[in-house]
């Protein structure tokens, strides 16, 4: 694939948790960037075939391996001052380390590319999908759920993740290979208690 400019800031600013999956082709270089914010040292990254999150001097790195020419899912929880903690998921096998650097500096997203700049060394090589970067932590219940051994699973959300009357809502940005369309907010999503189950 080749990097992306998707017209979006601060995706991982403060809190998040990001996740997809990543079909890598090349190691060929120490760093293949998945998603980047600002133009300096600010990524998730495959770095020899570990996944790892860099902010500026700070490094952490799943242990286990990420094959090539196979589907496997990542995912980073960055919980910054929340929690003082960063947690890595290879498979929905997790790796957390605590005192981890508060949260990334504003600035642009992209795709497969740091930066905004000719970084050509560090391009994914691959496929990228069902990325999605959620605006607060999410636990290993959830991201077991999505991962659902191999069988990707967007459509349940586990209970430990939300509380009754919360509305989930859902933005996109269509993009076509070429150009990316007008950011679109899906109608609001409440939970509510199962009328044949008891809720507390």
């Amino acid at each position: 694939m080749r990097g992306l400019d998707i017209q979006a800031t601060n995706l991982l600013s403060g809190v998040f948790a990001f996740s997809a999956w990543v079909y890598q082709e090349d190691t060929s270089t120490t760093h293949r960037v998945v998603f980047s914010q600002g133009d300096a040292d600010q990524f998730i990254s495959i770095v020899n075939n570990k996944l790892s999150l860099t902010i500026d001097s700070y490094s952490v790195e799943h242990p286990d391996d990420i094959p090539l020419n196979t589907w496997s899912h990542i995912t980073v929880v960055h919980a910054g001052n929340l929690e003082n903690e960063t947690r890595l998921y290879v498979n929905a096998v997790e790796y957390s380390i605590v005192d981890a650097v508060s949260h990334l500096q504003d600035g642009a997203n992209y795709l497969g590319q740091e930066g905004s700049y000719d970084a050509s060394l560090r391009f994914f090589v691959g496929s990228i999908d069902d990325l999605i970067v959620y605006e607060h932590p999410i636990g290993a219940t959830q991201i077991a759920t999505m991962y659902n051994s191999g069988i990707p699973n967007y459509s349940s959300i586990n209970a430990t993740e939300t509380i009754l009357e919360e509305e989930w809502k859902l933005q996109f940005i269509p993009y076509d290979g070429e150009i990316f369309g007008t950011p679109t907010d899906s109608e609001a999503l409440e939970v509510i208690c199962d009328p044949n189950e008891v809720c507390e």
